[in-house]
């Protein structure tokens, strides 16, 4: 503990530096298992040049570049960024363009002359990172026609100056994994790759910078959408990683290469391609900057992707983004890349106007990333008039960039619905510390403690008790590996978040998600202040119906503590639409209304949204927002007394931000130690609709919740194998809470089992047959 503490503190500047900003319960399935982590051998090197990037133009000489590439790489004339050759840029990385599309002797001699010119940045612990990388790559096309022995070695000793500098930093314990250590990491093999192999001390520091990239690689497995958030990525790792994947894929042989390794990237960069919205942008999750509007940045990576990984789908995705981002798909200091990322084996699709349900043929409306560490889900349904699109998150602490947000939903229909509240500037200030970073800004649970002690370190001048989840690594962290990591989880800051114990989704049918949030709160698994939990228990449902555009929500709360609150909690862009409530801190437009009422109107644009309470019966809510009191914060964990924190807002709303301005708190209007909250979200377009989900049953064995269509039929007393499963008028049924892999009866229906989640979906249509069972 006390070296994490250490290491902590030596990173605090670390967000100032960066210019881009229980389980005592019976359960009826296990939490899904994270992916495999055993570290691949070493790799061998080939010994042709380029081995980094474009492997094609090995054996081939400068006179045959031009023609190689006018016939492999047609110039697509509707899109500016595929001409570029940048022979008329003196910069180091047009002067490459250039050489490799025409084989130029002058592009080649000013190339050399910044070679001998070339001045080394020093990597460091928290966010700058060696330019070695660029001498790597410049150095490997040299080599194509060969240097003199002084100047190939003259090179040689500043790559190797470089790698040994920043493996000094990798060695050391400030650089932390999930941020700047993994961009070093990337930029390490990078040179070692270009370096070679040739003698002992270059095969030690290939060595060392292999299992550095290695640990990365693993990490990248691991999470698969990066924790930092989109912008972080984006920014200031994305390029790194693809770049440092494809050296992979090129540089060493084929009989030494983990094709494995390469997927774990792969499967990375399609990230983008399923959190992207109707709107065009990337859903925002941690601390999020301006490029999740998918300007500048992405394009070059998602280019470089397409020929790592040989992907169609980012093929469409790459061709969605030169049409609808044009001029602004390419930051100009990019455009360099478009030669190395051409590839013939995927030309980018034909389309003028590509829309969503173009990029998406084909593929699962459904993805959840890193199972079992970031379970990050995302969905698209296709068949409304308009996308729906879902996101959710119950996974673990990774990064000091990540929010508090086990639990999370995001919903969008014709405009955000449901949303993340959070903004980002900086940092340190008190917006974020108090507010962003925290639940109070997600959609999802708090659990309210009087006097809880949350003040995470010296930086936070306050304490404040908003009732959310632990607040791990806020400021600032020291995570050397992966396994440092793991260890991490149970020990130490306890960095255990979300587990997904149940996730199944069948096209055009449901998307179940069900997550246990316990190990996120101060409970009886762990409590921070020593004082044996707030909860024993929280688990979060969602199913979705796609036949009803419906969202049914479930939250288990089980606490130690009658008279602890606990809330669900919904952030909208405007004011929901709700019966007449009492005002009880400011007024009507900017402040806290508290009623009794349990349907609220939800708008945005041409989408609406109905939030219907379930259950309980006696519901009391807060509606929180307005101008300054959407950044209302409970800090002494009581709410009988809305005397809490109205924190600084940003000085302004960001344009790549969905800024709401109001949220909805439900919760019991009696205490209770178990909370059971029922939530119906059905959506339309237009006008509010007018179907509601019904109650059928809420008791100690079991809820039942019917749609127009369908029912969930969940069990808190899972049935005995072989009995027959109830059945409504519904055409379909999802039953969740059964034994793992047994059998059951439906209507006549025998040997339906269950999957390895417990988890049986039954519907009239299949009657006969089982198809319709989750696989």
């Amino acid at each position: 503990m006390a070296r994490w503490t250490r290491a902590a503190l030596a990173l605090l500047l670390v967000g100032a530096l960066c210019h881009c900003q229980s389980d005592d319960a019976a359960d009826v399935s296990a939490p899904l298992p994270r992916a495999n982590t055993v570290t691949p051998p070493p790799p061998a090197l080939i010994d042709a040049r380029p081995r980094l990037l474009l492997p094609e133009l090995q054996g081939k000489s400068p006179a045959q570049f031009e023609a190689l590439f006018a016939k492999q790489y047609p110039r697509d004339e509707s899109d500016a960024t595929s001409r570029f050759r940048g022979c008329n840029d003196e910069a180091l990385f047009s002067q490459m363009s250039c050489y490799v599309q025409t084989g130029s002797p002058e592009a080649r001699q000013q190339m050399r002359g910044v070679a001998e010119r070339f001045k080394l940045i020093k990597a460091e612990d928290a966010a700058v990172t060696t330019n070695g990388w660029r001498l790597a790559l410049l150095f490997d096309l040299l080599m194509i026609e060969g240097l003199p022995a002084g100047e190939q070695q003259m090179i040689e000793a500043k790559l190797r100056e470089a790698l040994q500098q920043t493996l000094s930093v990798l060695n050391a314990d400030s650089a932390t994994l999930f941020h700047h250590r993994a961009t070093l990491a990337a930029h390490a093999f990078v040179i070692a790759a270009s370096l070679g192999q040739h003698n002992e001390q270059d095969k030690s520091l290939f060595m060392e910078a292999w299992q550095h990239f290695a640990d990365l690689s693993q990490a990248v497995k691991l999470t698969e959408a990066w924790p930092e958030g989109y912008n972080y990525w984006i920014q200031n790792r994305a390029f790194a990683f693809v770049l440092a994947a494809s050296v992979y894929q090129n540089a060493v042989t084929e009989a030494t290469r983990d094709q494995a390794l390469i997927d774990g990237y792969c499967q990375q960069m399609r990230w983008p391609f399923y959190a992207l919205r109707p709107d065009g942008q990337i859903e925002p999750q941690s601390d999020e900057g301006s490029r999740v509007d998918l300007n500048e940045e992405t394009r070059p990576v998602i280019d470089m992707a397409v020929r790592l990984c040989d992907d169609p789908a980012l093929a469409r995705l790459s061709r969605y983004l030169a049409i609808n981002k044009r001029t602004h798909g390419y930051y100009y200091d990019y455009k360099w890349i478009v030669p190395f990322a051409r590839t013939p084996k995927q030309p980018l699709p034909e389309k003028a106007e590509p829309d969503l349900r173009w990029l998406w043929q084909g593929e699962p409306n459904a993805k959840l990333f890193g199972a079992g560490v970031m379970n990050q889900l995302y969905y698209h349904d296709l068949s409304a008039e308009e996308p729906v699109f879902l996101s959710a998150r119950a996974g673990d602490s990774l990064s000091h960039h990540g929010n508090y947000d086990a639990g999370h939903f995001s919903l969008f229909y014709h405009a955000p619905l449901f949303v993340n509240a959070s903004r980002y500037g900086s940092i340190f200030s008190d917006n974020r510390l108090y507010f962003s970073l925290r639940t109070v800004a997600k959609n999802s649970l708090l659990v309210l403690r009087p006097d809880e002690r949350v003040k995470p370190n010296h930086l936070f001048k306050h304490v404040v008790a908003d009732g959310g989840q632990r607040i791990t690594q806020p400021t600032g962290a020291a995570v050397t590996s992966v396994s440092h990591w793991q260890s991490l989880r149970t020990t130490g800051p306890h960095l255990a978040g979300g587990e997904v114990k149940a996730y199944a989704y069948q096209p055009a049918q449901f998307l179940l998600l069900q997550a246990d949030l316990t190990k996120a709160y101060n409970s009886t698994w762990y409590d921070e202040n020593n004082e044996g939990g707030k909860v024993s228990r929280v688990q979060r449902w969602l199913v979705y119906w796609p036949q009803e555009k419906r969202l049914l929500i479930a939250d288990d709360i089980h606490k130690t503590n009658a008279d602890y609150v606990a809330k669900s909690l919904f952030h909208t862009v405007h004011k929901p639409v709700f019966s007449e409530g009492i005002v009880r801190a400011g007024t009507q437009q900017d402040g806290i209304i508290v009623t009794e009422h349990s349907t609220f109107g939800i708008s945005n644009g041409r989408g609406r949204a109905l939030l219907n309470v379930l259950a309980p019966g006696a519901v009391k809510a807060h509606i929180v927002g307005g101008e300054f009191y959407r950044f209302y914060v409970e800090a002494d964990g009581d709410d009988s007394d809305l005397d809490g924190m109205l924190v600084n807002r940003p000085s302004q709303d960001q344009p790549w931000l969905d800024n709401p301005a109001w949220r909805i708190e439900i919760q019991e209007a009696l205490p209770k130690m178990h909370n059971l909250h029922l939530l119906d979200i059905a959506l339309a377009s237009d006008q509010f609709p007018a179907s509601k989900a019904t109650l059928v049953a809420n008791d100690e064995q079991q809820w039942i919740v019917d749609g127009t269509q369908c029912r969930w039929h969940h069990f808190l007393i899972a049935p005995k194998a072989e009995t027959p499963l109830p059945l409504g008028q519904q055409a379909c049924v999802l039953y969740t809470g059964l034994p793992a892999g047994k059998t059951f009866t439906i209507a006549g229906q025998q040997n339906l089992n269950s999957d390895q989640q417990g988890v049986l979906f039954w519907s009239a249509q299949a009657a006969g047959n089982n198809t319709d069972r989750v696989h």
